[in-house]
Formats: structure tokens, C-alpha cells, sequence
């Protein structure tokens, strides 16, 4: 390059007039290297090599592979899955026993005999939906079942019938007759 420059110049100085015609007399190119004007031959031609000797399908195929799980981008994504569904199956577990306690407590306040206010609670949470609320639901329930109001008491009548039809306050009489009836069909 060195002896180019001097063969250019020779003896004397030049003006840019001068130079340039000089220049392009050569067959010479000037390129502002600030601007990314000039590549070295040897690595635009060591790019070309590279860019042929690639192997797109392949390297497309590699790709694809570490996507669908290759590198275990599957397994952990199996893993975080199944974690997460465990997690969602415990909260909803924690919510219904959550809600059921609930309805039990306001069973329980609403005059349900504490022996039946967890039963009452399921009957009741079964009638909710998004037009019936719990108390509501509650309330219908209380009404159509009696038995479980802690005001209502069940009397039980100690009369039975007697196997002619007519009542009778001792049900001794009954018993009698049906164990004698019993052992005369043994004998």
C-alpha cells in the first residue's frame, strides 16, 4: 500500500483535485471507515464459506427440538403443571371445608339443632346457585323441614296399634302377641 501512496503522490504535494483524479485514475476506492464501509476481503469471503457450509435444516431441527422439550423445557413445565394442579386441588379442598364450616355456623344460628347443622349445611349448600343464596336457601329448608329446628321437639307417643286396628297406650300387649305368634311357628 505503501508503494501505491508514494507512486500517487511522487515528489510534490497535491491538491484534493489533484489527489482524487489521482485516485480514481488507479482504480482506487475511498471509504469512510467510521461509517462500516470496508470488509476485509479475507472475512467477507470467510462469512460466504460459513453462510454455505450452514446447515439451516438442521440447525432449524435443533431448534425445534430444544422447544418441544429436548433439553428438558418439557419435563420442568410437567413439573410446575402438576405443582400448580396439586396447589389448586388443596385450595379448593381448604375453600369447601371452609364454606361447609361456615354454613354450618350459620345453620347452627338459625335455630338448626347443633346434631343436624352440619347435614342441614350440605342439604343447604346443594340449593344455592346464582339466583338462591345461602340464607335464603336456609330459610326454604327450615320451612319444608321441622325436625331439625332446635325449637321443635318430636314426641314420641308410647301408643302402638294392636293387631285389631284399635290403639292401645301399651305396647306391651303388641309385643306379646307378635312373640307368641313367632314361637308358634318355630314349634
Amino acid at each position: 500500500m505503501d508503494d501505491e501512496l508514494k507512486e500517487l503522490f511522487g515528489d510534490k504535494a497535491l491538491s484534493y483535485d489533484d489527489f482524487t483524479k489521482q485516485v480514481e485514475g488507479k482504480g482506487i476506492k475511498l471509504v469512510n471507515l467510521s461509517a462500516g464501509g470496508y470488509i476485509a476481503k479475507n472475512k467477507y469471503d470467510d462469512d460466504v464459506k460459513k453462510a454455505k457450509n450452514l446447515d439451516y435444516k438442521k440447525k432449524f431441527e435443533d431448534l425445534q427440538a430444544s422447544i418441544e422439550g429436548d433439553d428438558g423445557v418439557n419435563a420442568k413445565l410437567k413439573n410446575i403443571t402438576t405443582e400448580r394442579d396439586d396447589y389448586k386441588s388443596k385450595y379448593e379442598t381448604l375453600n369447601k371445608e371452609y364454606s361447609i364450616l361456615n354454613a354450618t355456623n350459620k345453620a347452627t344460628n338459625a335455630g338448626i339443632k347443633p346434631e343436624f347443622a352440619k347435614f342441614v349445611a350440605n342439604e343447604v349448600l346443594e340449593m344455592t346457585s346464582d339466583s338462591i343464596d345461602f340464607d335464603t336457601a336456609l330459610k326454604s329448608y327450615k320451612a319444608k323441614n321441622p325436625q331439625y329446628n332446635a325449637e321443635t321437639t318430636v314426641v314420641k307417643k308410647n301408643s302402638s296399634i294392636d293387631l285389631g286396628g284399635n290403639s292401645q297406650i301399651n305396647q306391651n300387649g303388641t309385643n306379646q302377641i307378635m312373640n307368641d305368634l313367632i314361637r308358634s311357628a318355630r314349634d
